[in-house]
């Protein structure tokens, strides 16, 4: 298989690690949490066809305000298999850079 875009890297994922149950993994006020390779796959499709279903496509931009956390890499990636152009935001930006932000990114939505 041939990895074009990022998101092609799921179905590599999906080859190489099909039962992996620690793809992605986060501690949640001291506990370990974690994503299954399976569970990754899915959650970036959802993303994708509900972007989808509300209208969201090709070239569209949205802004997201996260952390660094496992569900970043899902959303990035149903962004893409949509087609969305993703605009992530940290949460340690001050106002202003918000702002500038969000006045020059022509974002149709703000998650």
């Amino acid at each position: 298989m041939m990895i074009q875009r990022n998101f092609d890297l799921l179905e590599r994922y999906r080859e190489l690690f099909p039962d992996k149950d620690d793809a992605l993994c986060f501690k949640h006020k001291g506990v370990w949490k974690k994503f299954s390779t399976r569970d990754y796959i899915l959650n970036a499709g959802r993303i994708a066809c509900g972007l989808l279903e509300m209208a969201y496509g090709k070239g569209d931009k949205i802004v997201t305000v996260s952390g660094n956390r496992p569900e970043w890499n899902m959303i990035d990636l149903g962004m893409a298999m949509a087609g969305v152009v993703h605009v992530p935001v940290f949460t340690s930006l001050n106002t202003e850079d918000y702002g500038y932000i969000l006045e020059h990114s022509d974002a149709r939505c703000v998650i």
